[in-house]
């Protein structure tokens, strides 16, 4: 039943849950990979060898009434493990920060074909992560305010509210892609006028908190399923 409701979907939602999965499992990958070379590449250990010279005393030759000590040379080598100087990788963060929002537009688009109680409730959720963003960190043309934070939430929440209650008719991709074009604008924005250095590492930081809150959710979820 399940293989003969699989081979009824129309391709292009089969391809792009395919393309899901993939991404699911290469995140997979990326992480099993970063625990694995754990501390690294944040620290690596760094080996440092010192050898000591001190005489000691072999033996005692007796002359007379006194004992002449017979010394020799004696070497010691130090091995000192130290970490590194912490070293961020950017690589990864990137990656994190990409595969999340895409996770994000794939969700904004299942919420605006909710009902209408759900639809709040997922908006309401959405809010509180942009908020949680803390965009004027990223000094937006120089504006260190809410104001960037409301540009953005209101644009998603005006495209989220068409799409839902006047776009009806809109399929699942091309609501999709109205939402990704509106993400893109806004690195586009952060890229060109962002007065922080490395604005897209704040942002990969700053969204670690939801993304795990996302996974708790997640697990509650499916976890009486397994």
């Amino acid at each position: 039943m399940t293989l003969a409701f699989w081979k009824t979907w129309p391709k292009a939602e089969q391809f792009f849950l395919a393309a899901l999965g993939l991404l699911f499992l290469v995140s997979i990958l990326l992480f099993w990979n970063a625990y694995f070379q754990n501390p690294a590449p944040a620290i690596t250990w760094d080996h440092y060898e010192e050898i000591q010279n001190e005489e000691v005393t072999l033996r005692t030759v007796p002359v007379g009434i006194f004992e002449l000590p017979v010394k020799a040379d004696n070497f010691f080598v130090f091995e000192t493990q130290l970490g590194s100087p912490l070293q961020v990788s950017t690589p990864y963060h990137y990656t994190s920060l990409v595969l999340f929002f895409i996770s994000i537009c794939v969700l904004l688009t299942i919420i605006t074909t909710l009902k209408r109680f759900w639809f709040l409730a997922g908006m309401t959720v959405f809010s509180i992560f942009t908020v949680s963003l803390n965009l004027e960190t990223l000094a937006i043309a120089g504006l260190t305010n809410k104001y960037p934070t409301f540009v953005f939430l209101f644009s998603c929440i005006a495209l989220c509210y068409y799409a839902h209650a006047f776009g009806t008719q809109l399929s699942f991709f091309k609501r999709l892609g109205l939402i990704a074009v509106v993400f893109a604008i806004c690195g586009f924005t952060i890229s060109f006028y962002s007065d922080t250095a490395l604005p897209f590492l704040h942002l990969s930081a700053n969204s670690y908190l939801f993304g795990v809150v996302l996974t708790i959710v997640f697990i509650l979820l499916i976890g009486h399923e397994l």
